[in-house]
């Protein structure tokens, strides 16, 4: 799981007066700050998915099942324990 670090100093280019060639961003520079935060980012736990199984026979459709929050009623029940 990485994190994503700037790697090209975006900033440094403003404080360049404007005739200098070093102000100017090239694609590839886009490219690899991009690339950076497609890796970071992919490389990050996806905390929306859900998982859940009824009855250990029906499994529910993770697509399907809403996400946006709220609340679990019920008991849980953990291998080899009751119901909480």
């Amino acid at each position: 799981m990485s994190n994503y670090t700037i790697t090209t100093p975006f900033a440094g280019k403003d404080a360049l007066p404007d005739e200098s060639a070093d102000k100017i961003i090239r694609g590839s520079e886009f490219a690899t700050e991009f690339n950076n935060i497609e890796t970071a980012v992919n490389s990050k736990a996806d905390i929306t998915a859900v998982t859940a199984v009824a009855d250990s026979v029906t499994a529910l459709d993770n697509a399907k099942l809403d996400k946006s929050g709220g609340s679990l009623t019920g008991s849980l029940l953990f291998a080899g324990s009751e119901g909480i």
